[in-house]
């Protein structure tokens, strides 16, 4: 299975460290998406890269799902991943 991330994180820390977390999140977490959600099932893929930039923390990431959406004109469920 994939790697589960940290709850919380320390990103300044991590930026001193040039550090990398790449792991899954649960569908289940995404609260402000439930409304929108046809069923909570799966994961999401995180890739997060910490450094510095002129002496200030910076966080690059990218988050990759396929979310189950309610079709607003069939109420069946439709795939969206982008």
């Amino acid at each position: 299975m994939v790697n589960s991330l940290p709850k919380f994180i320390d990103p300044v820390t991590l930026a001193d460290k040039n550090a990398r977390l790449t792991g899954s999140l649960s569908i289940v977490g995404f609260d402000r998406l439930a409304e929108f959600l046809f069923d909570r099932e799966g994961h999401a893929k995180v890739n997060l890269v910490f450094f510095k930039t002129d002496g200030r923390p910076r966080i690059e990431g990218q988050i990759d799902a396929v979310l189950k959406l309610n079709c607003q004109r069939c109420l069946e469920s439709l795939e969206c991943a982008d």
